[in-house]
């Protein structure tokens, strides 16, 4: 009996490593599945969905439900285009459904947008990245910046992240308007100090100008 016991003792924890692994797997495909639909939603609407009127809003993408990510068909916009309570991108609701092309998934939304483990996946937006988040075999969502080591490869500390939530990376956010200004600006500056004289059309150079003072002043 006590050989036994001890049988049973060591099998259990390699049970449930291999059944982790398995969810794991399973999960990550649902991953894909869902930023799939995701990208062909953006590729179709201009955005992803989200909460409120402001897309880079990194609150605009937890409020899985308002975002029109319900889990149900009736309350999630990649399955039906009518949703009541989304906002519709802040877009004129004909203009929203003659561009909406779904449903974008196969996989109904009760299941697609949970792991494995029967955690609800959360898209996340930190910094310029947009990602898609589960907490993993034990249920709880790691700190922040061990994360982003992890997706952005920018090791501090050691060996960086290594627990157990599963992280696939939808997107990163293009350059600000302020930004896209400042690199134009940026370029007719190295023109001149070169050549001596602006690049022509010249009034591009105003319209860049005047909208830097409109963003800074």
């Amino acid at each position: 009996m006590f050989v036994l016991g001890a049988c049973l003792l060591l099998l259990f924890p390699a049970d449930d490593a291999q059944a982790d692994q398995s969810y794991g797997s399973a999960t990550l495909s649902r991953m894909t599945e869902l930023k799939l639909g995701l990208l062909n939603y953006r590729s179709d609407l201009g955005h992803f969905p989200f909460a409120g009127n402001d897309s880079t809003d990194c609150h605009a993408y937890k409020a899985t439900h308002s975002a029109g990510l319900g889990a149900s068909e009736t309350t999630n916009c990649l399955f039906k285009s009518e949703i009541a309570g989304f906002n519709y991108l802040g877009m004129k609701k004909e203009d929203y459904f003659s561009h909406w092309k779904g449903p974008y998934a196969e996989t109904p939304p009760e299941e697609l947008l949970f792991d494995y483990w029967g955690m609800p996946f959360v898209i996340v937006k930190h910094d310029k990245y947009l990602m898609l988040w589960s907490a993993g075999p034990d249920g709880r969502f790691d700190h922040l910046g061990e994360v982003m080591n992890k997706i952005t490869n920018h090791n501090s500390y050691g060996d960086g992240y290594e627990g157990d939530d599963l992280i696939m990376n939808l997107a990163r956010h293009k350059k600000t308007e302020t930004n896209l200004h400042i690199d134009d600006l940026t370029e007719y500056a190295c023109y001149f100090s070169k050549r001596g004289e602006m690049p022509q059309p010249s009034e591009n150079l105003s319209k860049f100008i005047g909208a830097v003072f409109d963003l800074f002043w």
